[in-house]
């Protein structure tokens, strides 16, 4: 099966432009909030197939939403810089907070199902900041 997962360009452009430590310190833009990061988000109907919101459990009306909570921020990824990165440009990615998230689930014939936890699993996360 050929698998066609993309990384969403502002994703991509945020972690290159950081990882580079490229960029200008100076200037200025408005900081979208997190709803209406979590508003951009990646969607069921973006990819071809039967997709469908991985939402944990307990999740509250804001997760769903695709907002980070406080407490799920913690549980998320950070990344390291390459050592060229200036001081100012590692000081920018240690601020970094995660704002929305999204992780999509592609439905397969051979599913991971327990007891055996042998199977297919696709899966599609999206991270804002």
């Amino acid at each position: 099966m050929a698998r066609d997962i993309r990384v969403p360009g502002l994703l991509l452009a945020t972690l290159l432009v950081l990882s580079s430590g490229c960029g200008s310190d100076t200037a200025e833009t408005a900081v979208p909030t997190a709803e209406a990061l979590a508003s951009n988000l990646v969607a069921v109907g973006d990819y071809p197939g039967d997709w469908n919101v991985n939402l944990p459990p307990d999740v509250s009306e804001a997760g769903a939403a695709g907002v980070i909570t406080d407490d799920e921020r913690e549980m998320l990824p950070s990344f390291e810089l390459c050592p060229a990165a200036s001081a100012e440009s590692s000081a920018a990615a240690d601020s970094l907070e995660w704002m929305a998230f999204r992780q999509l689930d592609l439905t397969v014939d051979d599913p991971i199902e327990p007891p055996d936890r042998t199977g297919h699993l696709i899966f599609s996360q999206e991270y804002l900041a």
